[in-house]
């Protein structure tokens, strides 16, 4: 038996995602595919909003709120968010959750943009908290990576803001590919007067038994913190302290290129307990997320030691 430092071949990826699908069945989670739901903002058949974001049993996570930059502070935004919200709600969604990325009160760029858009005060105002603060998550002081859940109601509570511009239409629908690819290129223009562009590093350490894989824990840089993606162990080889040490390995090796935080997401109390044992931190928990009542989604962080 020995930990090696290497990706793993595609069967071999195959056969650990084959078997996380097993051990959810076992727990009685229903198999779901996500659904992407999304509205559209044109002006003049030329796009210049957007909302979108991928639903999971009864929780969904927006991934893109974007407004582009000369027509920001019109309500488009908040129009948009309106009516997404009420679209999901209305297919059974009940929560939903995304990040952005919080500026500094005061900061000369007035940076609106999130994985999506809209300022620190933007998610604030329309009904959502902040569950937890990745600080300094972009490698610059004082901008933090924050993320904002919203419990949903049967009806949006506040009124439809107008639009004044009669020539702006507002539309249930995908974004095409060349839309968003010029759209992340407009984002990725922004950000680069922000925080310098850094290209993510994938870290990834196995256990082998005579050539087979029997552990697996894997994840990705963002500045000075690590995701991790995948901890995993095959069944007969569980509670014999492999996982910790294939873990502890990983952090050590992320520790040594710069690393300062990790964080992850996982489930169950077996899975809590684990990462409580090696110092982890529970951040937020998503309530029965997985569609089942009792099994909810929750984030763990660990911060090195300086």
């Amino acid at each position: 038996m020995k930990i090696v430092d290497r990706n793993l071949t595609k069967d071999e990826h195959k056969y650990i995602y084959d078997d996380f699908t097993k051990i959810d069945i076992g727990m009685g989670i229903p198999q779901v595919e996500r659904k992407r739901y999304s509205y559209i903002a044109e002006k003049n058949g030329a796009i210049i909003g957007f909302v979108s974001g991928l639903a999971g049993h009864k929780w969904l996570s927006l991934t893109n709120m974007w407004v582009k930059a000369e027509h920001r502070r019109k309500g488009i935004g908040a129009r948009l968010l309106q009516m997404f919200e009420e679209k999901i709600y209305a297919a059974g969604i009940e929560h939903i959750h995304t990040w952005m990325m919080n500026m500094q009160p005061g900061n000369e760029n007035d940076y609106v943009w999130t994985i999506g858009g809209g300022n620190e005060h933007f998610y604030e105002k329309m009904g959502y908290s902040i569950y937890t603060i990745i600080e300094n998550f972009f490698d610059v002081e004082g901008i933090h990576h924050v993320g904002y859940r919203k419990d949903l109601l049967p009806k949006s509570e506040a009124a439809l803001r107008d639009v004044n511009d009669e020539h702006i239409c507002i539309m249930d629908r995908e974004i095409a590919q060349h839309e968003l690819e010029l759209v992340y290129k407009l984002m990725k223009q922004e950000s680069q007067n922000i925080f310098p562009h850094r290209n993510q590093v994938k870290y990834s350490r196995v256990i082998e038994d005579n050539g087979e894989v029997i552990g697996y824990a894997a994840g990705y840089t963002n500045y000075k913190w690590f995701m991790l993606t995948d901890m995993w162990t095959k069944s007969e080889y569980r509670r014999q302290g492999l996982g910790s040490k294939l873990l502890l390995l990983l952090e050590e090796q992320i520790r040594n290129a710069g690393i300062e935080h990790v964080y992850t997401w996982t489930m169950g109390e077996n899975n809590a307990r684990y990462y409580e044992s090696l110092g982890y931190k529970c951040f937020t928990v998503f309530e029965n997320s997985f569609g089942v009542e009792g099994i909810h989604h929750i984030g763990y962080r660990k911060d090195f030691c300086c």
